[in-house]
């Protein structure tokens, strides 16, 4: 059975823009309703690192099913909504920013 260090340890797709006042807005793609918010880029990783796990504990234990990361879905976000890739990127996730 998967547990949560197995989905934690995922490349999931964080999409992060900066909103007109100025705060980070975070969401993990493939997790539905995981998003998350802070006054800095760093800030708003933290949370929605935090944001993630209170998602996929919750998900485990419901037993909903959790979605994991697809190679192709990042490409798909990129094209729909002109995102480019943040330059630090570490093994355990990728980032896009709206331009």
């Amino acid at each position: 059975m998967k547990n949560i260090f197995y989905y934690l340890d995922l490349p999931y797709t964080v999409i992060m823009r900066k909103n007109e006042d100025g705060i980070y807005e975070s969401r993990i793609a493939e997790l539905d309703g995981c998003m998350s918010h802070g006054k800095t880029r760093e800030e708003s990783m933290i949370m929605i690192e935090d944001a993630k796990r209170c998602w996929i504990e919750t998900a485990l234990e419901d037993g909903d099913i959790i979605p994991e990361p697809e190679q192709d879905y990042l490409s798909e976000v990129i094209h729909l909504y002109g995102i480019h890739l943040e330059s630090k990127i570490s093994s355990n996730r990728r980032v896009a920013m709206a331009v």
